[in-house]
């Protein structure tokens, strides 16, 4: 198959077009899925310039020391072709968005493994263009604010989302907005259609970080 990736760590030059085999049967609760579109994440950035720290021992374990090259891209949407054994969400011809394993090879090639565990069928609504920029952003958001913070759904609290108009700050907001129901959801914006767009992703206030916050 078709792929974009590197053999070694540096800057966007390292990149190459590589013809490489596509990915063995899936195992477990592995999809094997046709990729339809992919985003770019910060991680792609620190993948390829070999500065990737969130896991001390990640270069340890990446398929560039067994293969010689390895493909990034860990924000997709495609349709799957194969499923393991033991899925159970998901059949053939499904279309899903989804988060690519970063110990594996990543999504900018035709074909990925991914794990079901780290999938969702896509919105009708949404393009697979549009569905390959959510995964990674929406899980940042719900991480933080139901798994780290322990928000419950009604709970009588404000909550801070600094730079409401970003990718993972917009979808906080939603998530705060018609998942959590939080009656006052305050976002940073400055520009006019930053600010507007804040609004529309629910928050019902809307601050300048260039001026005083606090005040």
């Amino acid at each position: 198959m078709k792929a974009v990736g590197l053999k070694k760590y540096g800057d966007i030059n390292v990149f190459e077009d590589i013809d490489v085999p596509k990915p063995s049967a899936p195992q477990k609760q592995q999809l094997l899925v046709r990729v339809k579109a992919t985003s770019v994440n910060p991680i792609d950035v620190k993948v390829r310039g070999g500065v990737y720290d969130d896991y001390p021992d990640y270069f340890d374990r990446v398929p560039l020391n067994k293969d010689k090259y390895q493909i990034l891209g860990f924000d997709s949407a495609g349709i799957i072709e194969q499923i393991g054994p033991d899925v159970t969400r998901f059949k053939v011809g499904d279309e899903i968005y989804f988060v690519a394993s970063p110990f594996g090879h990543g999504s900018d090639a035709e074909l990925v493994l991914s794990d079901e565990r780290g999938a969702a069928l896509k919105p009708r609504s949404l393009s697979f263009e549009h569905a390959a920029g959510i995964p990674l952003t929406a899980l940042t958001a719900w991480e933080s604010l139901v798994e780290r913070l322990e928000i419950k759904e009604g709970e009588q609290a404000a909550i801070l989302i600094i730079n409401g108009a970003g990718g993972v700050g917009s979808i906080a907001t939603q998530i705060c907005a018609k998942i959590l129901r939080l009656p006052v959801i305050i976002t940073t914006a400055s520009r006019e259609e930053t600010k507007k767009f804040s609004k529309e992703m629910g928050a019902t206030h809307v601050i300048n970080h260039h001026e005083d916050i606090r005040k």
